[in-house]
């Protein structure tokens, strides 16, 4: 993992998803932490990262690791389609 948080703190948007799902399903300590799963989806979602776009999207539906927020969920879902339309029409 630590090579995996270097990768993340260098800038690399995949390895930022890949904490974000280790800590949402607890491959890092004993029980999830949600509030750094939503960290590290959200830095990779600002770098365009489509599967951090929905998962930064869910979090903020559930509440999970933070506060619940509908309308800011649907806003990066929807970036999440467009930029997934974008990149299939290619």
């Amino acid at each position: 993992m630590e090579q995996l948080l270097k990768q993340a703190e260098a800038g690399d948007a995949d390895a930022m998803y890949a904490l974000g799902r280790a800590y949402q399903f607890a491959k890092i300590g004993e029980k999830p932490d949600y509030e750094k799963a939503f960290y590290w989806y959200g830095k990779a979602a600002q770098l365009r990262h489509i599967e951090a776009m929905a998962s930064y999207a869910d979090a903020l539906t559930l509440g999970r690791g933070c506060k619940k927020d509908s309308e800011m969920a649907h806003v990066w879902y929807q970036e999440a389609y467009e930029l997934g339309r974008a990149k299939k029409r290619g």
